[in-house]
């Protein structure tokens, strides 16, 4: 660039003293600039020390000796020769010209920002030029270094195997890679801006209208750059008309904002359809469980059955006299009622343990009587093996949020195990509820059936492997499932020799909290 003041705007500009050219040396010599003079013809009448570093010229090699424009390179651009003659020698006006390549000594191409002001006798006629150069080659290596590094870049992006767009940040150019174009199907003359991109990904106006308040907070966290914006997924409209589950990142690299685009939906699918299975799979295990149970359900409704007909016979026998007594067949009546409550609550506890398309609900579970209950569809077949079966809590244990089915389920499975290791005639089995100061809910199986060894130990949680010959090897794996469902863990002690314990490690969630 140029200055187009008019020469007589400027007022005669005086060569410095003999004491003015010292001090002037000095400062150039720290600035790292060179100061210059020439005449009318361009022939230098000047030149500071500084040239030596600059050019590697002397100054005695310049002044009387060489022109200003025999340090032009020969390939320089014709529009800047151009414009420098015209500038120096038609015009006879300051300029100022911000990339001039200079040709040093050795034939190295310097590049400077050059400024000159003329200075004029008394007439006001053209005595010559004074002005300085300020040496840019380095900046100029650097901006060179800058866009081979940007030219690497989007070479980068356009061969890389994930999708990406990007946009300089204040545009709403939208640029794309080949793999972009392939994932969705659109060509990057169909989709020029931002505002197209949008138009045609996101069809509906309610879901394009989030998707755009989301990703205005993905560009903001990303140009703040101290915490990275996590990735967010959208459903994505292809050319095609296909919808695909699409997890877009993104990130701010200089004045480029850049986004990801990731297919999701193979594993969205395969996510779902592993849902099905594993409540497939759970459903099966509550059969099995109930199966082990058989005989515990059996007694449990065998009891009120017994003493519906043991009342109900009663009441012939007192029919059958002259004078009912109608008080007490109105006691039998109600004892009738009772037990058939009790009879038909444990058919509906087993068809709701029992059901296939069981969800998950959550809902308030009461620890105590919860263990309680659970242990008493066990207890006979404890009974039987000879083993002790204890349950206990701590003292003021809060109610936990919780499926009641499938965290009923899971601890059968605990118990069932362990009833199933442990010495006949001197089982221990112990059952104990607590709460951890990190607010986690324990639920803790403890046997004395000696323990695993250590390659079974490895394997406990691999489905189908199991060390009983009876057995499915389900039960600790849809345990643990339900324990990750409920936003837990399932944690297992073995002690070789001793037994095991297996604890349910739970949130203590509110009902109404969103599960993982």
């Amino acid at each position: 660039m140029h200055d187009t003041t008019k020469a007589e705007d400027w007022p005669a500009v005086e060569a410095p003293s003999g004491g003015d050219w010292s001090k002037l040396e000095d400062v150039l010599r720290e600035s790292g600039a060179v100061f210059w003079e020439v005449d009318a013809n361009g022939i230098f009448t000047y030149a500071s020390s500084s040239f030596t570093e600059l050019l590697g010229y002397e100054p005695h090699e310049l002044v009387g000796v060489r022109n200003v424009d025999s340090f032009y390179p020969a390939d320089m651009a014709p529009e800047l020769a151009a414009e420098l003659r015209n500038d120096w020698l038609s015009q006879h006006r300051p300029f100022h010209h911000a990339e001039v390549p200079l040709v040093a000594k050795d034939g190295r191409v310097v590049w400077v920002t050059s400024r000159g002001v003329p200075f004029f006798d008394a007439a006001g006629k053209l005595q010559g030029f004074r002005g300085t150069d300020i040496d840019i080659t380095q900046r100029k290596e650097v901006e060179a270094k800058a866009r081979e590094a940007d030219r690497f870049l989007l070479l980068q992006i356009s061969a890389a195997p994930v999708a990406i767009a990007y946009t300089t940040i204040g545009s709403d150019q939208f640029r794309m890679n080949r793999a972009f174009v392939d994932l969705f199907g659109y060509a990057p003359g169909e989709i020029p801006t931002i505002e197209e991109w949008f138009r045609v990904a996101y069809p509906d106006p309610a879901y394009r209208a989030e998707v755009a308040r989301v990703s205005s907070e993905m560009i903001e966290r990303a140009k703040a750059g101290d915490v990275p914006a996590a990735p967010r997924e959208f459903k994505i409209r292809c050319k095609d008309g296909t919808v695909r589950d699409i997890e877009i990142a993104s990130a701010v690299v200089g004045d480029c904002f850049f986004g990801t685009f990731t297919d999701r939906t193979a594993r969205n699918r395969a996510q779902l359809m592993l849902a099905e299975k594993q409540k497939q799979l759970a459903h099966a295990g509550r059969v099995a469980a109930v199966g082990q149970m058989a005989a515990s359900l059996a007694h449990e409704l065998n009891q009120p059955l017994g003493a519906i007909q043991r009342n109900a016979e009663a009441a012939q026998e007192i029919l059958r006299g002259d004078s009912p007594d109608l008080a007490e067949l109105r006691a039998i009546i109600d004892d009738i009622l009772g037990d058939d409550m009790r009879a038909g609550n444990v058919l509906d506890r087993v068809r709701n343990f029992l059901r296939k398309d069981h969800e998950l609900s959550m809902e308030t579970v009461e620890i105590p009587p919860f263990l309680q209950d659970t242990a008493s569809l066990v207890r006979r077949e404890a009974a039987a093996r000879g083993a002790t079966l204890e349950v206990s809590t701590d003292l003021a244990m809060p109610a936990a949020c919780a499926d009641r089915i499938l965290l009923q389920q899971a601890l059968l499975n605990l118990l069932l195990n362990a009833i199933a290791v442990v010495p006949e005639g001197r089982g221990r089995i112990a059952v104990h509820a607590r709460k951890d100061d990190d607010g986690t809910l324990v639920i803790s199986v403890s046997d004395n059936g000696g323990g695993l060894a250590d390659e079974a130990a490895e394997r406990l949680f691999e489905p189908f492997y199991t060390t009983k010959s009876d057995g499915m090897g389900l039960g600790l794996p849809i345990a643990r499932t339900i324990a990750e469902q409920h936003g837990g863990r399932l944690v297992v002690v073995n002690t070789p020799g001793c037994g095991l314990e297996v604890s349910l490690c739970l949130p203590f969630a509110r009902v109404g909290d969103a599960m993982p």
